[in-house]
Parts: structure tokens; sequence; C-alpha cells
């Protein structure tokens, strides 16, 4: 082989090899596009749901649970401000009982406002019921939504127009102990030693 047709085999590998990389980009950049196309947009959130990580002063940290589109990036961790207008409240389920009595008899009554002109139908019963708390109240570990009133999907600090808390961080449990309802501890024993 001369030199020459050497030279010329390298050049025509280089180009091959150059060729062939973009090739690839082009298909890989097609398949990232379908795959993107795979998942809905990213709408609008006016609220986040998460664990408070931390409270300082008016400043409440929150972890968040990540977008479940691997497109799009969500903080992990934001800081919510707890403004003079922030309204802070504790939501608690309604008794199942209780409730399905008030669904039957608001059920009832709108049956009976069916057929009347002049009666309005009641408001509908609600499955919770909303607390108004202080800001003092809430602590690490209580899980809370919190409503902007703006787009925040993005964000990583905003203020808070409402803090709801849907889940109330327990107390700690001794060691040993394991709390299944967050009322009285089940103690975890050993099983005896065989003889």
């Amino acid at each position: 082989m001369t030199k020459t047709s050497f030279i010329s085999v390298i050049i025509a590998l280089i180009i091959g090899g150059v060729i062939g990389y973009a090739g690839a980009g082009y298909q890989y950049s097609a398949i990232l596009t379908k795959a993107k196309e795979a998942f809905p947009p990213q709408m609008a959130m006016t609220s986040v749901s998460g664990t408070i990580q931390g409270i300082s002063g008016n400043t409440i940290t929150l972890n968040t649970p990540q977008s479940p589109n691997p497109f799009v990036t969500t903080p992990a961790t934001r800081t919510v401000t707890v403004t003079s207008s922030t309204k802070i409240v504790k939501s608690t389920p309604v008794d199942p009982t209780v409730f399905q009595q008030e669904m039957a008899a608001y059920q009832k009554a709108v049956q009976k406002s069916a057929t009347s002109t002049t009666a309005t139908p009641p408001p509908m019963p609600m499955p919770v019921t909303q607390t108004t708390i202080m800001l003092s109240d809430l602590k690490a570990g209580d899980m809370v939504t919190v409503d902007a009133g703006k787009d925040v999907s993005t964000a990583s600090s905003f203020d808070a127009a409402t803090v709801t808390v849907t889940g109330m961080a327990t107390t700690a449990v001794p060691t040993g102990m394991a709390s299944t309802t967050g009322t009285a501890p089940v103690v975890n024993t050993p099983p005896p030693a065989k003889k």
C-alpha cells in the first residue's frame, strides 16, 4: 500500500466517522423529541404539596416531590414565606358515619328542592373540616399544601396565600416501639430464646 493510499483510507475513515457521529446525534435528537412528546406539557401549578423540613421566623422550608415528567425540573426544596395575609388552616377528615348521614340528608334536600320553584338546594357537605391555626402550630414533619395564587411550578421561593395542613407530624416514638396509628405505640419485643 502506498503512502497516498494509506492517507486516503485514513481520511475516508475520519469522514465516515464524522458522518456516522452526526447521523447518530440526529437520530438521538429525534428519539428525544418523540420521548418528550409522550409526556404532557408542564401545566401552571398554583399550589405545591410537601413535608415541612423546617421553619425559621416566617419562612417555611418545604420538601416537595419531583415532577413525574423527567423532562421538567422542579425544585425538590422550596422556601415559602408566610405573610400577614396568609391563611393557615388544619384540614381534618369528618367521621365517615357522620359524613354519610350528612350526604343522605343533602340528597333528600336536593330532591325536595328540585320539585319546588322557590327552594334553594343546601350547600354540599364537605368530607373535611378546616380550623384556622397559627404559624407557631406548624412543625417539621407536617404535610402541607401551599397555595400561592399564581404559577409556582418552577419557583424555588414564593409567598403563600394559604397553607393547609393535611397531616400533622407525630411525636417521636422511643426506640423499640412503633406507632401504627399515631396513638398508642406498639411494643416490638423479640421472640423468646429457644432452650
